[in-house]
C-alpha cells in the first residue's frame, strides 16, 4: 500500500473538487461552502491568532484526509453539525421553562457578586394551561423551595409563574420577590402612540389580567388586547425556532392584534425574544417591540441597592447552584453553551407532587418523539 505519490495527490484534489461540485449541483452552497472553511481552517491555522489557532497542516495531509480515509469529504463538517449544532438547536431554548436562562445569564453579567440560585421545574412544566389556582400552587412549592437553600431575594423569571403566584408570594415570603411583568410595561406606557398594546404569552399569563391591571393603573387611556400563544413556547424549545410551523403560528396568533391596530408589543414569555426577528417580520417595522427582561434585572439592583445587600467582588462560576426537577444531563450540556462557561454540576430534585387531573392539549409539544399537527392544534 505505501505513502501517496503525486499522481495521488493530483487525482485526490480533482476528485473532491468534483464531489463539492456536485454537491453544490445537488442541495445548494451551504454544506460545501462548511466543508471549504473547514478545509482553509486546517491549511492556515498557523495565522489565525489566540485560542483558535492551530500550527496548520499541509495540503498533502489535508487531501489524504479528505480522499484516502473513511472520514471522506464531508466527515468532519457533518459530525460537528450532528453532534454540537443539534444539541445547541433542540435543546437551546428548552432550557429557558420556568426561569430563563437568559434573564440568568443577564443577571449574572449585571450583578456579578451574586451568587445565583437556579431552579427549572421541568417535569410540571407547562404552567399556562393550568388552571389559575393549580398554578399558584406549584409556583408557591417552587420558591418556597428557593428559600429553603437560604435566598435572600427570589426573581420569578417566568411570565406565567409571575401572573400565577406573584401576588401570593410577596405577601407570604419575608424576602424580596420580583416578578418579571411589572417592570417592561411603563416602556411599553411610553412607547406607545395610538395607545393600543398587544400582549402575547401564555394562556395563564393573559388571562390572568395582571398586565392589563399595570397598565390601566399607569395609563388608564391605554387599550390592552392579550392574546394566548400556548404552543409558541413548545416550539421554541424543541429548536423550532425558524420552521414553518412556527411562522405559521405566529402568523396565525398575530393577525387579530394587527387588525385591532396596534403600534406596540409586549413580549409576555421569556421565551419569545428568540422568535424576535420572526414576530418583527410578522408585524412590520412600524410596530414597538418591548422585551422586559432588561428591566427586571435593573428594578433588582436597585432594590438590593437600597436594602445595602448588594454583593461585593466576583462570584467564581462554581458558586452558582442549578437545579432542575428533570433532563440534568442535558441541561449541564446544554446551559454551558448558553451561558459560555461550564457548569460542574447540576442538581435533580423533584418539588411537590405532579399536577394530575388536567388535559393539556400543547403538552406533547415538550417531547420530541411525538408527533403533533400544529395546523389542528391552531384551528383548536
Amino acid at each position: 500500500m505505501g505513502a501517496p505519490n503525486a499522481m495521488d495527490m493530483i487525482l485526490g484534489g480533482l476528485c473532491v473538487i468534483m464531489v463539492l461540485d456536485a454537491t453544490r449541483r445537488s442541495i445548494g452552497w451551504p454544506l460545501p461552502f462548511v466543508t471549504v472553511i473547514f478545509v482553509l481552517y486546517s491549511y492556515l491555522g498557523n495565522l489565525i491568532p489566540g485560542s483558535f489557532g492551530h500550527r496548520g497542516y499541509d495540503i498533502h495531509r489535508i487531501l489524504n484526509q479528505m480522499f484516502m480515509t473513511t472520514e471522506g469529504i464531508f466527515g468532519i463538517p457533518l459530525g460537528v453539525v450532528v453532534t454540537i449544532v443539534f444539541l445547541f438547536i433542540l435543546f437551546g431554548a428548552f432550557l429557558d421553562k420556568g426561569g430563563g436562562l437568559c434573564v440568568v445569564r443577564e443577571m449574572i453579567k449585571a450583578l456579578p457578586g451574586e451568587r445565583v440560585v437556579y431552579f427549572a421545574d421541568r417535569a410540571r412544566q407547562p404552567y399556562g394551561a393550568l388552571p389559575h389556582q393549580v398554578a399558584e400552587g406549584l409556583v408557591l412549592e417552587s420558591l418556597q423551595f428557593l428559600l429553603d437553600q437560604g435566598v435572600k431575594a427570589i426573581v420569578i423569571a417566568c411570565n406565567t409563574a409571575s401572573a400565577a403566584g406573584y401576588e401570593a408570594a410577596r405577601k407570604r415570603f419575608p424576602v424580596p420577590v420580583f416578578s418579571v411583568i411589572g417592570p417592561g410595561i411603563p416602556a411599553a406606557c411610553k412607547a406607545t402612540r395610538n395607545k393600543r398594546v398587544g400582549l402575547i404569552g401564555t394562556k395563564g399569563t393573559v388571562e390572568s389580567h395582571a398586565h392589563a391591571d399595570i397598565f390601566a393603573a399607569l395609563d388608564p387611556a391605554i387599550q390592552v388586547f392579550g392574546r394566548p400563544c400556548p404552543l409558541l413556547p413548545p416550539l421554541i424549545e424543541l429548536g423550532n425556532i425558524d420552521s414553518d410551523e412556527t411562522r405559521l403560528a405566529i402568523e396565525t396568533y398575530l393577525q387579530p392584534l394587527k387588525e385591532q391596530d396596534i403600534d406596540t408589543l409586549m413580549l409576555g414569555c421569556t421565551h419569545f425574544p428568540f422568535l424576535h426577528r420572526l414576530i418583527r417580520n410578522t408585524l412590520g417595522d412600524n410596530i414597538t417591540i418591548v422585551d422586559p427582561n432588561g428591566y427586571l434585572i435593573q428594578e433588582l439592583r436597585e432594590v438590593l441597592t437600597e436594602r445595602n445587600s448588594l454583593g461585593d467582588g466576583i462570584a467564581s462560576e462554581g458558586e452558582h447552584r442549578f437545579i432542575v426537577s428533570r433532563f440534568p444531563d442535558i441541561f449541564q450540556q446544554v446551559g454551558s453553551m448558553l451561558l459560555g462557561w461550564p457548569i460542574r454540576c447540576v442538581e435533580e430534585i423533584l418539588v411537590g407532587k405532579p399536577a394530575e387531573g388536567h388535559v393539556i392539549q400543547e403538552k406533547d409539544l415538550y417531547n420530541p418523539e411525538m408527533k403533533t399537527d400544529v395546523q389542528e392544534l391552531l384551528k383548536g
